[in-house]
């Protein structure tokens, strides 16, 4: 079979090294891969096993992987988005880094477990410290929409304040 008249690309680019199309096309489509990439890193993502394959509207089946991000996350991720470069990591290296920031009266000092909502949906959660020493957990949601200011001091102070404010003035 010749391959006169087709254009196909003569290297990729995976995980920093240019590897020849000819051998990805090889070990992607030629053999058994999940001896061979199961444990391999691409990008910050860690091959742990082979997933189920998921048929797509087209009718084309897609192999997966479970894979481990350096972050800790995991997810299922197709074969070819591996081998390709597509997919390097879960997304954790696009959500920004909150340690060290101040968020009213909190100070954000590590990342902590995610939160998992009653509807399934995760959202990061951050081990704050406030001005009074309390340490609380804070969902990045609250923090970036100023919804979290404080452990609850701030409110606290804030009634007492006013209430302090009422009784002086209620004296006179």
């Amino acid at each position: 079979m010749s391959d006169a008249g087709q254009s196909r690309p003569t290297s990729i680019l995976n995980h920093g090294t240019k590897r020849n199309m000819a051998e990805v096309l090889e070990t992607s489509n030629g053999e058994d891969t999940t001896e061979s990439i199961i444990g391999k890193r691409f990008g910050k993502w860690t091959v742990k096993q082979e997933g189920d394959d998921y048929t797509g509207s087209s009718g084309k089946r897609h192999k997966h992987y479970l894979c481990e991000c350096e972050c800790g996350a995991t997810g299922l991720v197709r074969e070819t988005r591996l081998i390709k470069g597509l997919s390097k990591s879960c997304g954790c290296s696009r959500k920004k880094n909150l340690i060290g920031r101040l968020y009213g009266r909190l100070k954000v000092i590590e990342r902590a477990d995610n939160y998992k909502s009653p509807k399934g949906t995760l959202e990061r959660r951050w081990l704050c410290q406030c001005e009074c020493g309390n340490t609380i957990f804070v969902r990045s949601g609250q923090l970036k929409n100023g919804r979290a200011k404080s452990c609850g001091c701030l409110q606290r102070d804030t009634f007492l304040g006013i209430f302090n404010g009422l009784t002086r003035n209620s004296a006179i």
